[in-house]
């Protein structure tokens, strides 16, 4: 029984060691990560709110055609399917990009990611 224990408490000892050696290296590196992660959120907020508004011109744009003396009945419905699946697709993805940009753990992660990191590790 004595050589388990003494075989635990080395190995509990290069345990120490190697968390004592490589810690800071690990801390640095779950910051990096959080920064990272807060910039990839916002960023991808913004160029999908980019991408909604270009479309959603786009769609306007054929949507007016469509509604001219020139277009056909056919091409005046398909529109206006695809104008009404736009409207709704567009309001959810923006609902959830402002969500998004308005979470103020973002920032926190940007400016301070070490009060970040321990809200995620915490999990409040």
């Amino acid at each position: 029984m004595a050589g388990i224990e003494e075989k635990a408490v080395e190995i509990m000892d290069k345990l120490d060691k190697l968390a004592t050696q490589y810690a800071p290296d690990v801390m640095e590196s779950a910051l990096a990560a959080v920064q990272v992660s807060a910039v990839g959120n916002l960023v991808m907020s913004v160029a999908a709110i980019l991408f909604v508004v270009v479309v959603g011109y786009v769609c306007l744009k054929y949507w007016r055609h469509s509604h001219t003396d020139e277009s056909s009945y056919e091409s005046e419905t398909i529109c206006e399917a695809i104008t009404v699946v736009y409207i709704v697709l567009g309001f959810i993805v923006l609902a959830v990009c402002i969500i998004q940009i308005s979470d103020v753990w973002n920032y926190v992660a940007i400016f301070n990611p070490k009060l970040a990191l321990a809200h995620k590790i915490l999990g409040l």
